[in-house]
């Protein structure tokens, strides 16, 4: 009976070293076979995380992920090529970031990590604060504006005034309170959605209790949001990643179309609907470049009407006001480089009007440089010559949000006197120089809409169905044409080319006529809105030169 327990006894027992053997074979495959992998998620410092994941993917399209409340998750994959997506979440699941790394091979080597830079989705407020100066009796010696949203660290802000324009940037995309406070008491509040590179105007009704028993209404200024950009294929904003170029620009030859950065059609200002008789106030295109020391811009500007009589009905060219420099024209650009305070409008110190006498308009984007000068600046006329007319001026906003004629604001550009149309003279304060020369210096073929036959009116054409249209068609460019190239030392920004690469600046060319503008590029359908209606001193001309525009289109970026 021994020998017969003992005999089982040894069967089982080589029968379990076989399976031991076999399971320790098959073990081993395994972890030959795959690769521990550590996922570090380098996201932004002072976001309250609550949660990421990482999601790993191989070319064979098998999938594994992993959640932690920790910023470096582990796996456990095949070798192979793997393509990983990391997100973060806040505390009620919504993903505040997403970045991802492609193709990583792991094919060889044991335990590895990799660091993936998670993308944030932030955008930028701006916030009129002027309507809680009501709440608050005599001179407050402190203003602060607190942002505020759950699973977020508070962001604080101080302001000099009510009349200062309060700006956050990089905010969480949603909804976040904004808290207004005087002397460290709170004296009202305000809510808005921010949204993905847009500047965004908060404003409203806002309640807030002055005493134990009095309720005061405020009501602030309207609510202003920047709509997307144009990218179609006659109006477009930075298409197809056009953001300027890091280059220098010596030469008219050094512009090339790889710097534009935005394009109007042509035969679009508002004499296309009323006023066809006057000359052209029409920009075409818009280009940027910088480098180490300066930025620079240049507007193409068109006179299509008195090229084409045949099919406008209209020749003005023989005199001499079709030429842009041998008349009197108002024209420039706002730059807006996110650096603090920005104005949305052109105007002066409380009351006293707006710069140039007049010329009134808002851009929700926000600007805090203006260039104004005279179409006639500078030396040689095409049929004529002469030295230019007026001050041109370089404006940069005070932190009232206004602008000043004071030299601390404006900056002067010295008016060009030299022997050549390259020739762009003295800088002035600002360092500026302005060139201009005859004809579009890198469009071959400007287009326009093309329906009406006079003018836009008898087509009942709005804006909107400008941008819409499909009747377009081309004609060459002539020497009624013009370009404006404009150079502007980065140190008179306050920025520099790390700045422009990382941060970006926005900008948009603007032609005035008298007390409004009449064209600007990027284009804005503001520019068109009353153009039906007649001007008060003059029925043949168009109510335009006279309204007061105002631009929600997006402005042109340049670096990003």
């Amino acid at each position: 009976m021994k020998k017969i327990i003992s005999l089982i006894m040894c069967v089982l027992i080589s029968g379990m070293m076989v399976l031991s053997s076999c399971s320790s074979e098959n073990l081993f495959t395994a972890a030959d076979d795959e690769i521990t992998v550590t996922v570090n998620c380098d996201t932004p410092r002072g976001w309250d995380i609550a949660k990421y994941a990482v999601t790993a993917t191989d070319s064979l399209g098998n999938v594994k992920s992993s959640e932690s409340a920790a910023a470096s998750l582990s796996l456990t994959l095949k070798k192979g090529v793997w393509s990983f997506v990391v997100s973060a979440y806040d505390a009620t699941s919504t993903e505040l970031y997403k970045g991802s790394k492609d193709s990583v091979d792991l094919t060889s080597g044991t335990a590895t990590s990799l660091s993936v830079m998670i993308i944030k989705r932030a955008g930028s407020v701006l916030l009129d604060i002027s309507a809680y100066s009501q709440a608050v009796e005599g001179t407050p010696t402190s203003i602060s504006v607190a942002a505020s949203k759950n699973g977020f660290d508070p962001v604080m802000k101080s302001a000099a005034s009510f009349n200062d324009k309060v700006s956050f940037e990089d905010l969480a995309q949603g909804a976040w309170t904004f808290t207004v406070s005087a002397n460290g008491k709170t004296v009202g509040t305000m809510t808005g959605n921010v949204a993905a590179s847009a500047l965004i105007k908060l404003t409203g009704t806002y309640t807030t209790t002055t005493s134990t028993t009095t309720t005061t209404t405020l009501v602030g200024p309207t609510t202003t949001t920047i709509s997307t950009p144009v990218t179609g294929d006659y109006y477009w904003t930075n298409k197809d990643g056009h953001y300027g170029t890091n280059k220098t620009i010596n030469t008219w030859a050094d512009w090339t179309a790889s710097e534009q950065i935005a394009q109007c059609g042509a035969y679009d200002d508002p004499r296309t609907w009323k006023g066809i008789q006057e000359t052209a106030y029409d920009v075409y295109a818009l280009y940027a470049a910088y480098d180490d020391t300066n930025l620079y811009l240049m507007a193409e500007l068109v006179n299509l009407p008195d090229e084409r009589a045949t099919f406008m009905n209209h020749n003005y060219a023989g005199s001499d006001n079709a030429w842009w420099d041998n008349r009197d024209c108002p024209i420039g650009f706002i730059l807006n480089t996110g650096k603090g305070i920005t104005a949305n409008g052109p105007a002066l110190e409380k009351n006293a009007g707006a710069i140039w006498g007049g010329v009134d308009f808002t851009d929700a984007g926000g600007f805090d440089w203006l260039l104004y000068h005279s179409s006639k600046y500078g030396f040689a006329g095409h049929k004529s010559s002469f030295v230019g007319v007026g001050t041109p001026g370089f404006f940069h906003v005070k932190s009232t949000g206004f602008f000043s004629y004071d030299p601390d604001y404006c900056l002067s550009v010295n008016k060009s006197n030299g022997a050549t149309l390259a020739d762009a003279g003295t800088a002035g304060t600002s360092g500026i120089t302005i060139r201009y020369t005859r004809k579009c210096q890198v469009s071959k073929t400007i287009y326009f809409e093309s329906t009406p036959t006079d003018n836009r009116a008898t087509s009942g054409q709005t804006g909107a169905d400008l941008l819409a249209s499909s009747t377009f068609k081309s004609a060459a460019t002539n020497d009624l044409d013009m370009s404006y190239w404009y150079t502007i030392p980065l140190a008179t920004l306050g920025i520099d080319k790390a700045y422009i690469q990382s941060k970006g600046i926005g900008v948009r060319q603007i032609t005035p006529n008298g007390g409004s503008l009449m064209d600007c590029c990027p284009w804005d359908v503001s520019m068109v809105d009353n153009a039906t209606d007649p001007c008060s001193d003059d029925e043949s001309t168009s109510h335009e030169k006279e309204d007061v525009d105002n631009i929600t289109s997006g402005q042109a970026r340049i670096g990003k």
